[in-house]
């Protein structure tokens, strides 16, 4: 939270994939929904589900990983590798 800020909610997308209507539109604080946009897909409650299929998701998760140890690296890739050769 931040001192002295009052709190204006504003329409966002649960998914940014899709437009900003009925059924698409999740309420945020004007601190959550700037940041945050095009990075994440939110279910009704406002809580992530999935990291949206843009660019900015992607990258976001790349920074994640480029912070993470190189055993968390491997345990990811070695995850994703399977997963892809199950395809």
């Amino acid at each position: 939270m931040r001192k002295n800020t009052i709190v204006q909610l504003q329409q966002g997308h649960m998914n940014p994939k899709k437009d900003l209507i009925v059924g698409n539109i999740i309420l945020q604080c004007q601190m959550c929904n700037r940041p945050d946009r095009n990075r994440w897909v939110y279910d009704k409650t406002g809580r992530v589900i999935a990291v949206a299929d843009t660019e900015d998701g992607i990258r976001i998760i790349l920074e994640f990983i480029k912070k993470a140890s190189k055993a968390t690296k491997k345990a990811i890739f070695d995850k994703l590798s399977h997963m892809i050769s199950e395809k």
